[in-house]
């Protein structure tokens, strides 16, 4: 599928340039979790690591770019 998608060349530039979009978005830590009055419940700090996202999408970038080659 890859492949098929490196063909595209501008297409292959988009989907790329969005999965680094997504990369950042994922790498931000996340909101405090705030109770009715506004006190924090759970840190960002206290929270779990979502890293299955971010490594989908590294492993994808890295597949990926070997077509820039």
């Amino acid at each position: 599928a890859i492949f098929t998608v490196a063909k595209e060349t501008e297409l292959l530039n988009q989907v790329v340039n969005e999965l680094l979009q997504l990369y950042s978005e994922k790498a931000r830590p996340p909101e405090p979790i705030l109770d009715e009055f506004g006190l924090i419940v759970k840190s960002s700090q206290e929270q779990k690591d979502t890293w299955e996202p971010r490594s989908g999408i590294a492993i994808v970038l890295k597949l990926v770019a070997d077509l820039f080659v």
